[in-house]
């Protein structure tokens, strides 16, 4: 006898389950083995003689952020850096709002103010900072104009360059937390900034963020800016350099603050951003592809949507065979022990203790970056929002990613958005 639609169904959603859960258990295993072996090393002081300080620019991209720049602005002219070594270039793209006249308030300090008259985007205005800035930079800071740095960061940043070095991802975190979803960004954010440092030694480090990056201003010029058309013009930067041949690196102790989204549509839509860059970027970029490459063909260009799509998938295939079992009938009919035998198999168990595991090392993560950043560890009190957190991150992804399909399809351009 045929096996009926219904039952097609369920079996193909618990292949699907079981090959997603065992993939994420082989990247899973992967990540352990290549933390185990580095992470030691990432706590570490970061020590170089530095004979003469280069002269730095730091570029500020702007747009919309009238409340912000001030602060941003005030962090870097208050940072520990000698005056005569740094200038300040604020590119305002057009904003609507009075960000270009609270910009202008710090001219009698010695900052170059620029403004567009036409919106393009934030690659635009870090270009256009760039080919204003000194010719004695050397060294090309950006960042965000929702940021704000430490007074060591520019200091912290110069000591790591040498003439291999082409571009230094900044450690961002997130300015004080007060919602969960603000916490729970600030946990990502410093998961994030670990696992690029592991990947650092592996040279797989894919993006330097807008959060607070700093660049050769010769290797800058040579891979030819940063990518117009990209809307993750930072991961992008990050793939030529690569192809160049330039090392990435990421430094812990050069530490900047960013506002994140508040609003769950607001982060939403900075994800959903992300994505679509991440996607536009891997195609531009194909050929990094390649053994050639070495580590970052494997970990820095494609790990982070090996890991997304099976995530995506495990979570919609085990909704739907839920869906047509609808095991809460069963659960009135025979029992709850007797529903736990016939739904909790082997791989959900592994699951869970994958669950766990990660739980663990998060954790463990986070107060790694915390002791760089002098910050609290986590305390008991957090634990709850730590445990939410990676019960929910998963289940996020499932969201975002329908999204970006429907995006991609519906309105394919580039505007600015949340950062």
């Amino acid at each position: 006898m045929f096996p009926s639609i219904t039952e097609i169904l369920i079996g193909i959603s618990q292949l699907l389950y079981y090959f997603s859960i065992l993939l994420l258990t082989y990247i899973g295993a992967l990540l352990l083995v290549i933390y185990l072996k580095y992470f030691p090393r990432v706590e570490k002081k970061e020590k170089r003689k530095i004979k003469e300080l280069p002269f730095v620019s730091v570029v500020v991209p702007l747009y919309n952020d009238e409340e912000e720049i001030v602060y941003t602005l005030s962090s870097i002219l208050t940072a520990n850096y000698p005056k005569e070594k740094l200038e300040v270039i604020v590119v305002d793209d057009a904003s609507k709002d009075k960000s270009y006249e609270r910009a202008k308030m710090f001219e009698e300090f010695g900052v170059k103010v620029i403004r567009l008259k036409e919106n393009r985007g934030a690659a635009n205005a870090k270009n256009v900072g760039i080919k204003n800035s000194s010719k004695k930079a050397e060294i090309i800071i950006t960042i965000d104009s929702d940021s704000v740095m430490e007074e060591n960061a520019i200091l912290n940043f110069v000591k790591l360059f040498d003439s291999k070095t082409g571009a230094i991802s900044g450690a961002v975190r997130t300015k004080k937390a007060k919602s969960l979803l603000e916490k729970m960004q600030e946990y990502e954010y410093d998961i994030i900034l670990f696992v690029r440092k592991i990947f650092e030694f592996l040279h797989s480090i894919p993006v330097t963020p807008g959060g607070m990056s700093a660049f050769s201003k010769k290797a800058l010029e040579r891979v030819g800016g940063f990518e117009e058309k990209s809307l993750t013009e930072d991961q992008e930067i990050a793939f030529k350099m690569h192809k160049h041949n330039y090392k990435v690196k990421v430094s812990l102790e050069a530490v900047s603050y960013t506002t994140v989204p508040k609003t769950f549509k607001a982060f939403l839509n900075q994800r959903v951003r992300w994505i679509r860059g991440g996607i536009y970027n891997r195609i531009l970029h194909k050929n990094l592809l390649s053994l050639k490459y070495g580590d970052f063909a494997l970990l820095g260009f494609t790990l982070d949507f090996v890991y997304a799509i099976p995530v995506f998938s495990a979570i919609i295939s085990k909704l739907i065979e839920l869906t047509i079992k609808k095991p809460y009938f069963f659960v009135f009919k025979i029992g709850l022990i007797e529903s736990f035998l016939i739904y909790v198999d082997f791989i959900i168990l592994l699951s869970v203790f994958l669950f766990f595991l990660y739980f663990y090392w998060s954790a463990h993560m986070i107060n790694v970056i915390r002791r760089k950043a002098k910050a609290k560890e986590i305390s008991l009190k957090e634990l709850p929002s730590l445990i939410l957190y990676n019960i929910l991150y998963p289940f996020v992804w499932g969201i975002i990613w329908p999204l970006v399909i429907i995006k991609e399809i519906k309105s394919p351009g580039y505007k600015w958005g949340t950062r």
